[in-house]
């Protein structure tokens, strides 16, 4: 016998993938047939195939949808943090300026008492100068008095001594 020729491995493969599909009782030997199957049997392949890619696109989507809204949250409570961080330092800011004020303030008053101390002061030295200098003039006219009283005392009793001896 010769030998059998033997059939092209697509055209093998392409009958068992059509095999599958074929009804018992069917013309396996038409080729409209065999054609028709294969053609609908590559649109079920391509259609499930699609139906895969929409899924695997869906579940993508899905995930990135959901990354994108909790990225979309974690901006709004960042954003929420910031505005409370910045109402937070704005109060700090105005508080600050105001007890700054508050402390200038005391000090525009202290440097205030301290310049009418300081005149205070210089009117009180001045004051007891003229009341040193106004002392000691009549300290000395005091003591000249008193000098003379010893003198006119002296002198009396030099006379009482006198005539007592006379």
């Amino acid at each position: 016998m010769p030998p059998r020729k033997a059939k092209p491995k697509t055209q093998a493969v392409v009958q068992d993938y059509l095999e599958d599909d074929i009804p018992p009782g069917s013309q396996a030997s038409s080729d409209d047939g065999i054609e028709a199957a294969l053609a609908q049997k590559i649109q079920a392949g391509m259609e499930k195939k699609r139906k895969e890619k929409e899924t695997r696109f869906l579940v993508t989507f899905k995930k990135e949808l959901n990354e994108t809204a909790s990225n979309i949250r974690a901006a709004r409570e960042f954003d929420d943090y910031r505005a409370q961080i910045d109402k937070a330092f704005e109060e700090f800011t105005f508080d600050y300026a105001k007890i700054e004020d508050e402390i200038r303030a005391i000090w525009v008053k202290i440097v205030k008492a301290h310049a009418e101390f300081i005149v205070e002061t210089k009117q009180q030295i001045e004051t007891e100068l003229q009341d040193e200098k106004e002392r000691e003039g009549e300290q000395l006219l005091g003591i000249a008095y008193h000098k003379k009283a010893d003198e006119a005392i002296e002198g009396i009793i030099y006379e009482l001594l006198q005539t007592e001896i006379k």
